[in-house]
């Protein structure tokens, strides 16, 4: 029988030691992560950590409920929680629970994509990092706090859009991205 290199998996399958069964999970995760994990690790770690930033400075900068103007009245940062999903959608007392559950089944579906899609070019590996650093950032917020920090608040006078965060335009960029992507190959 010959050797399995555990550092080489890709060896150990071309080799024969992995065959059967365990060979084409162990190909599949070697093509998906192998040479394109440091897109979904750079740009999702990258991601979670400014939105781990933003929010920590706002949250030790401002009182909650304070707003503080960054470009007149066009961009402030206000800082609010949210137990809804982006862009303050609530569904009710449920929503810390439901959005948490949807945040995660969402950044585990990411992951699958990621890892058993088709390789369809780097726009898909970067909308697909996109929205999972997003998620994770979302989700660590649901996680400790209960709910998520937002402070990005857009508008002009009482006309405003919903306050939201650095994760929430990850998401919302990665979809937009994803959908291009998608179109793209058509």
């Amino acid at each position: 029988m010959p050797e399995i290199r555990l550092e080489d998996p890709a060896a150990a399958v071309a080799d024969g030691a992995l065959d059967g069964p365990v060979a084409e999970p162990v190909e599949t995760l070697r093509r998906a992560w192998g040479s394109h994990i440091l897109t979904l690790g750079v740009v999702a770690g990258t991601l979670f950590a400014v939105d781990f930033a933003a929010k920590t400075l706002i949250q030790r900068q401002l009182e909650f409920g304070e707003s503080v103007r960054v470009l007149g009245d066009v961009l402030r940062f206000t800082y609010i929680v949210n137990e809804g999903a982006a862009f303050g959608l609530y569904l009710g007392d449920a929503s810390k629970t439901i959005f948490l559950v949807l945040s995660s089944l969402a950044a585990l579906l990411v992951l699958a994509v990621y890892v058993y899609g088709a390789d369809e070019g780097w726009l898909k590996r970067f909308a697909l990092a996109l929205i999972l650093g997003g998620a994770l950032g979302n989700i660590y917020d649901r996680t400790v706090y209960g709910s998520v920090v937002d402070f990005i608040d857009i508008g002009v006078g009482s006309y405003r859009w919903p306050i939201f965060n650095v994760a929430d335009i990850a998401v919302t960029v990665g979809a937009i991205l994803l959908g291009l992507a998608y179109l793209d190959r058509e």
